[in-house]
């Protein structure tokens, strides 16, 4: 019997796809590279983020030495055409810079969420990059703004709106009331979505205690999120909900008012 090229293929999907032995070589740059994070481009390639540490022992202090940096694979496994072979430079500086999620910009880019302590405990920055490896037209340089209020800005999460932007969510350090979570949309160029406020909104009221909400975006442009809450500090009782909300921030009126 004679096997076709196309039916071995899809037998054997592994052989159609040449992959360095040992895995493709994301850089070879001095130091540590590690924290990494990964996701598909769409075409059978793949975005890979790491927290970077080449800089350590060359003059930089240890601790700060962090820097986040980027790299395009395609589907053989070989850097993106363009792509600098060690990686593309997110954030760097005196501080620590590092990425924290990743996700697709819906044509053929990434969105990249990046801590960076270069003001107090640690801010959040949203960084788009093209496939071919430039920041996206309209976005600056060192990244836009999410969460810069006092106190410490962590745990993000993100998820493209289908459109170059994305909607984001992170626990918020800027009170020492409860423990709340915001979220914000930002355009495909760059700005806030209108009529978002800069700081972002609440999921819930400050006397419940939010933790780490996931997004996934719908097709109708909005997102669904579900996180764990609780407001019974006595016998801390945790609860998991989910909501759906629309592309302008609110909860979808057909949902329950408290999440299901």
């Amino acid at each position: 019997m004679r096997w076709s090229p196309v039916l071995l293929m899809l037998l054997f999907p592994a052989l159609s796809v040449a992959w360095p032995v040992g895995g493709a070589r994301l850089t070879g740059a001095r130091g540590e590279q590690i924290n990494p994070d990964v996701v598909v481009d769409g075409i059978g390639g793949a975005f890979v983020s790491w927290v970077d540490q080449r800089d350590y022992g060359s003059g930089v202090p240890p601790g700060l030495s962090n820097d986040c940096y980027l790299q395009h694979v395609m589907s053989n496994g070989a850097i993106s055409p363009g792509w600098p072979a060690d990686g593309l430079v997110i954030a760097t500086g005196i501080w620590d810079q590092f990425p924290w999620r990743m996700a697709p910009d819906g044509v053929g880019g990434v969105l990249i969420v990046f801590g960076d302590t270069r003001v107090d405990f640690g801010d959040l920055y949203l960084q788009r990059i093209t496939a071919a490896g430039a920041v996206a037209p309209g976005w600056p340089d060192g990244g836009v703004p999410l969460g810069v209020g006092p106190g410490e800005q962590q745990s993000p999460e993100t998820t493209g709106d289908g459109a170059g932007g994305a909607f984001l969510s992170w626990q918020d350090g800027t009170t020492i009331v409860g423990s709340p979570a915001r979220y914000i949309h930002v355009l495909g160029d760059g700005r806030l979505a209108p009529g978002w406020p800069d700081d972002g909104r609440l999921f819930e009221p400050l006397e419940l205690s939010v933790s780490r909400p996931l997004l996934l975006a719908t097709a109708a442009g909005g997102f669904l999120a579900c996180w764990a809450a609780s407001n019974d500090t006595a016998s801390s009782t945790v609860h998991v909900l989910a909501r759906r909300f629309t592309v302008d921030g609110t909860p979808d009126p057909s949902w329950p008012a408290g999440g299901l």
